[in-house]
């Protein structure tokens, strides 16, 4: 979602409104979409194969929803965690850098 609004880094959160329009967009898009394309999918194999036209569509689905569900919040946890460190240390934060490194390390 290119247009999502994104918090500023002086702001703790962003209103309703425009994340509502930024989810009725991406949810108007999905509809779009998706329709079309499982029909295209199913309407391309045979009768006699319609669960394998099936399980492709799902497996397609799946797969491309894997950067916006659990590979884009991996990717953002792993930055946020890269970035961390040195981010407090740029600030004079020397507690809460020992902490941030001892963060998911085990005794």
């Amino acid at each position: 979602m290119v247009w999502a609004p994104r918090p500023l880094p002086d702001r703790v959160s962003t209103g309703y409104g425009p994340m509502a329009v930024a989810i009725v967009i991406m949810g108007a898009g999905m509809g779009l979409v998706m329709a079309p394309a499982s029909t295209t999918i199913m309407a391309s194999v045979p009768a006699s194969q319609a669960g394998a036209g099936s399980a492709i569509n799902d497996t397609i689905r799946e797969v491309g929803g894997f950067p916006r569900g659990g590979g884009g919040r991996l990717v953002t946890a792993s930055l946020y965690a890269r970035h961390l460190a040195a981010t407090l240390h740029a600030h004079h934060a020397p507690a809460v850098t020992h902490a941030a490194d001892q963060l998911g390390r085990r005794r």
